[in-house]
């Protein structure tokens, strides 16, 4: 599947009719293919969430690290357009926010702390 695709314009495809875009004769002449594709398409559109998590240990990792991009799209498509911070969060943020401006202290620059990350590796 591809990673553009969407699971409801797929499983639309796992019915028994032909799509508009297939004729009549490639209908026939893949017939097998066809009926393969809508088969594991309802396989997957059936799954529920604990059938999909007990899946994932079975899939190879080029096709874990593509279920694990789709995740991530979705992740941030939901930051992004969701409904925001909970309240929880929200307090977390406000409360984070300030005792920074309490301190003032920004902390250290992400090379320093590289630096001695690696430094205290080769000891």
């Amino acid at each position: 599947m591809s990673s553009t695709g969407t699971v409801a314009g797929i499983c639309s495809l796992a019915s028994p009719a032909r799509p508009a875009w297939i004729s009549r004769s490639a209908a026939r002449e893949n017939a097998p293919v066809v009926i393969a594709f809508h088969a594991e398409i309802a396989r997957i559109c059936g799954m529920n969430k604990s059938e999909i998590l007990a899946e994932l240990p079975r899939l190879n990792p080029a096709d874990r690290e593509e279920v694990l991009e789709r995740l991530c799209e979705l992740q941030d498509f939901d930051l992004i357009h969701g409904a925001g911070p909970t309240e929880e969060e929200k307090k977390l943020l406000d409360d984070a926010l300030s005792e920074f401006e309490r301190d003032g202290d920004a902390g250290k620059p992400w090379r320093d702390v590289l630096r001695e990350l690696r430094s205290a590796g080769r000891s």
